[in-house]
């Protein structure tokens, strides 16, 4: 059990040498695999999660995108509430945050996933430095630095986004960032495996690899 790999790890390496993601045909094949076996997966974030980083593997950033591409016979297994907003990992921090935001004080510096592509990272960001910035803040004040921004509406609906909520909200809050964090940390991991194949890796680079296996390990 101390080898256990991660699900994600596992459920990735699994299926990628079943496909050829450089054919055109690749990533729906990918797709068409992945999909039935993460909709069995117990737990609507952790699900989300894996949608998320099948998402990263095909080099997709937008779900209705991903969407898009999942063959109708995968589509059919899972089953998606309907809501205006749909759920990701991200979405499901900040909506917690908004509504609870005295939960910036658990968020660790962020300042090592800054190149993150993960969409939502940099208004997560803002958000937890807005709220460390102004202890005490409530949710109205909070909405109110955002009135008239492009992010106001979507602030203004996970603010009231009922879905969300659980009767331990630091635990849904806390786990849910550690997957993200494991999830990015798995994806940079990946870039420095296929860099290291390609052109080698620098001296930083190294350390960073070898820090991020050290993190994972541990998990």
């Amino acid at each position: 059990m101390e080898q256990a790999q991660p699900l994600s790890m596992f459920l990735f390496n699994s299926l990628l040498p079943q496909v050829d993601l450089s054919s055109p045909d690749g990533s729906t094949q990918l797709a068409a695999l992945a999909l039935p076996l993460i909709s069995q997966v117990p737990g609507d974030a952790h699900r989300i999660q894996l949608r998320q980083m099948l998402g990263l593997k095909l080099g997709i950033f937008d779900d209705g995108q991903l969407d898009r591409l999942m063959p109708k016979q995968a589509e059919s297994g899972v089953v998606r509430p309907t809501q205006q907003i749909k759920q990701t990992p991200m979405r499901i921090l900040i909506g917690l945050l908004v509504q609870n935001p005295n939960l910036a004080q658990l968020v660790p510096p962020l300042h090592g996933l800054a190149q993150s592509k993960l969409p939502g990272l940099s208004l997560f960001n803002e958000l937890v430095s807005l709220c460390v910035a102004q202890p005490g803040l409530n949710t109205g004040q909070l909405l109110e630095n955002y009135r008239g921004t492009s992010e106001y509406s979507t602030l203004e609906k996970l603010s009231a986004w009922n879905d969300i909520k659980d009767e331990n909200v630091e635990k849904m809050f806390t786990d849910t960032l550690n997957r993200i964090f494991d999830s990015m940390l798995e994806q940079r991991q990946e870039e420095l495996i296929a860099r290291d194949r390609t052109h080698g890796l620098s001296s930083e680079e190294r350390r960073e690899f070898w820090e991020i296996r050290q993190a994972l390990e541990k998990k």
